[in-house]
């Protein structure tokens, strides 16, 4: 099977199973529950996405190079910079708290995403790939010391008080 072909269907896999997720942990659908054969072939779909995407990140990451480092480090700061202050903005307009303040802000910290590329590589022409795979290198190196910091400060600050009232999930009678 062709490249080509497998990116497509590796991002509507990737789809479906995020729309079948948030439907079955929706706080709507409270007595919600899917059927097992559902709950399996999301999880086949899901493996075989993985798969997929980590089959063109390994062929995405043997072409990555560095066209202008002075054009992809000052794009690569701006990201890693306004990433965690957008993050930030949203936690404060939207009062989140704990885990998903942290989680917000480690998230809007991570480096530019390889998922950019591969649909940079399929839609636009080389000389915009190669500046989007300059920018996914040097954010990806900035990054080891970025996500550290960021993480840090997430747990300090909106670290949650208690953990004892979680428990974990039981396997689904099939």
């Amino acid at each position: 099977m062709r490249l080509e072909i497998i990116k497509p269907l590796s991002l509507i896999g990737l789809l479906l199973v995020v729309q079948l997720t948030v439907a079955e942990r929706s706080e709507r659908f409270d007595n919600f529950e899917l059927h097992y054969s559902v709950v399996n072939t999301t999880f086949l779909l899901t493996y075989a996405t993985i798969f997929l995407v980590l089959m063109s990140l390994g062929i995405a990451l043997t072409k990555l190079k560095v066209v202008s480092w002075l054009n992809a480090s000052v794009l690569s700061v701006i990201r890693i910079v306004i990433g965690p202050v957008i993050g930030f903005s949203l936690i404060k307009y939207l009062n989140l708290t704990g885990m998903a303040a942290g989680v917000l802000l480690i998230q809007s910290a991570m480096p530019s995403a390889i998922l950019t590329y591969l649909v940079g590589s399929m839609y636009s022409e080389k000389r915009v790939v190669d500046s989007i795979a300059s920018v996914i290198v040097t954010s990806t190196l900035m990054s080891f010391v970025t996500i550290p910091i960021v993480v840090y400060l997430s747990l300090k600050y909106f670290q949650s008080v208690s953990y004892t009232h979680l428990t974990l999930p039981t396997n689904r009678e099939v």
